[in-house]
């Protein structure tokens, strides 16, 4: 049949769209008003909380100096350059008198700096030249390692003596050192603006556990506590009890207020407002002068260090303590501050050796355990 003589096939029409009672996914996925508003009142307060966190500032002001630095040398700041970034590395070792230590929070807060201005970062082989010019530079800082002594037990209890438990002042001040002591604290763990209800009271308030929403370990999840028991001499489980029924803080109404306030005079205290870490050192500092001490050489973290000190020197399991301390890498092993009781054990392991070997042996009997 010709071409021209074939039927056309009919094309059928198209039928017309069915109304659908489903929205479109776009509709679904708008919260209702109510629940927009909540979410950004959430973010503009996470925001705040980011941008007000002490880590943020320190890395702000960091970013500043650099810039600053980079404008005084006539470079361009951003995007970093090799040059720009081992330049002003150099200037703020230089600026410390020689000191390293704050090297990798620079680079970190150069590097986060670019992300946040949405610009690239080094090159991996200008990031290797770095990471050699840093090498070079904590090779060539040779400075004492500037770590705050330790306020140990020894030092607790000569200072009892010096203060009054029924003034509220002196009384605050012997309880958050007796805290720290007792339970490995951290300065920000004390200053975390614990409520009395935070503390958790065992039978006849011979024991007690210390609630912490979060620390530098614990970035998630419920809180934790740090267990005290009470002992003979005094210890953060009798100076709590003190520090209670001082205040009347085991009444209801108490239950809202700070359990270690700001202080507003010396008869005052604003139960509002935690302790600042400031004042928390500056209560670290005193105790140390009142002893004679240099306070320039104490800080908040040496209630943490003394505890651990001491538990070390007692011969304390390694693993109780690092427990204790919540540390989860062996870093526990800075805290241990007392030389001279590593040099005294160690003279004290090898002359039992040595005596063993003059007299025939071969030291080997310490190993398992039968030598006296």
């Amino acid at each position: 049949m010709p071409a021209a003589s074939r039927p056309r096939r009919r094309t059928p029409c198209p039928e017309p769209p069915r109304a659908s009672s489903v929205h479109p996914p776009s509709l679904l996925s708008l919260p209702p008003p109510s629940s927009l508003s909540a979410a950004l009142s959430k973010f503009s307060t996470l925001q705040s909380a980011i941008a007000s966190s002490k880590s943020a500032r320190a890395k702000s002001r960091l970013a500043q100096r650099y810039v600053a630095f980079t404008e005084s040398a006539n470079l361009p700041a951003f995007p970093v350059s090799e040059q720009s970034i081992a330049l002003f590395l150099i200037h703020f070792v230089l600026a410390t008198e020689g000191s390293t230590k704050s090297l990798s929070t620079v680079l970190t807060a150069l590097r986060q700096e670019s992300a946040l201005l949405m610009l690239p970062w080094l090159l991996p082989g200008a990031e290797l030249s770095i990471a050699r010019l840093v090498s070079q530079l904590r090779f060539e800082d040779t400075g004492d390692t500037l770590r705050k002594a330790p306020l140990q037990e020894h030092h607790l209890q000569s200072l009892l003596p010096l203060c009054d438990l029924t003034d509220a002042h002196d009384l605050l001040m012997v309880t958050i050192l007796y805290l720290g002591h007792d339970g490995l604290l951290r300065a920000g763990e004390i200053v975390s603006g614990l409520r009395p209800r935070d503390v958790i009271w065992g039978p006849g308030r011979s024991s007690m556990s210390v609630r912490f929403a979060r620390s530098k370990t614990h970035r998630t999840g419920g809180p934790f506590q740090v267990f005290f028991k009470d002992r003979p001499t005094p210890n953060a489980v009798s100076l709590m009890r003190k520090w209670f029924d001082l205040n009347k803080l085991d009444e209801p109404a108490s239950a809202s207020l700070q359990l270690f306030p700001r202080r507003l005079s010396r008869a005052r205290f604003l139960w509002s407002q935690p302790l600042s870490y400031d004042a928390l050192v500056a209560r670290v500092k005193r105790a140390a002068q009142m002893l004679g001490l240099d306070r320039a050489d104490y800080s908040g973290h040496s209630l943490r260090a003394g505890g651990a000190t001491d538990l070390f020197v007692a011969r304390t399991p390694y693993y109780v303590i690092k427990k204790m301390g919540r540390w989860l890498t062996d870093s526990a092993m800075i805290y241990y501050r007392h030389e001279e009781d590593v040099a005294i054990a160690v003279h004290r392991a090898f002359r039992r050796v040595a005596d063993s070997t003059a007299r025939g042996g071969h030291g080997n009997q310490y190993l398992s355990g039968s030598g006296a």
